[in-house]
């Protein structure tokens, strides 16, 4: 069977975040504008993804404890030589065109799909994920924890409001021409 896209049901997230806060009801009524917003959700796909490539390039498996080491097979091969394999620390990024292949797919409804946008990749990861072709399971695919889902949220969230209101004042801030009589003036 082959991996799956991930998905993040974001109005779930938000919920969570909400009850986080002194008035979980308030705080849903600001957020709910935003999270209608695609740019906005695939910025939080797109920051999940950053953070699986942060957490994959610490050498760390999706729950968070560490890959199982090169083989000395591999680290004298041909391949790992080809593509100056400088460290023997297991990163999953020989070329780095896996984990740059994978991006937010769809911001559709509430939910955000993310996936790689080839298959070549796909294959690779599944190989690493599933341990297929003498590789050892490797399972980097998967979303950040909770805690991790809830900050991402929260500082995409903030830089939201913050640009929002930067928006407002600049608008605030433009002169707005008038007319009293024959006299132009700017206020």
């Amino acid at each position: 069977m082959a991996i799956k896209p991930l998905r993040l049901n974001v109005y779930n997230l938000a919920k969570k975040y909400a009850n986080t806060k002194d008035n979980p009801r308030g705080t849903m009524r600001v957020v709910a504008p935003v999270i209608k917003d695609n740019s906005i959700k695939r910025e939080i796909g797109l920051r999940m993804i950053d953070a699986m490539i942060k957490r994959t390039l610490a050498s760390k498996d999706k729950k968070g404890e560490n890959f199982k080491e090169y083989s000395q097979s591999y680290i004298n091969s041909t391949k790992f030589k080809i593509y100056k394999g400088r460290s023997k620390k297991v990163n999953l990024k020989l070329t780095g065109e896996m984990q740059a292949s994978i991006d937010v797919l769809s911001t559709e409804n509430n939910i955000i799909s993310i996936y790689f946008d080839n298959n070549e990749d796909t294959a690779k990861a599944e190989g690493h994920v599933k341990g297929a072709n003498y590789l050892p399971v490797r399972d980097f695919w998967g979303l950040p924890d909770e805690d991790e889902q809830l900050k991402i949220f929260e500082m995409v969230i903030k830089e939201y409001h913050d640009e929002t209101l930067m928006q407002k004042i600049e608008f605030q801030n433009e002169p707005i021409a008038a007319k009293i009589g024959e006299q132009e003036i700017e206020i």
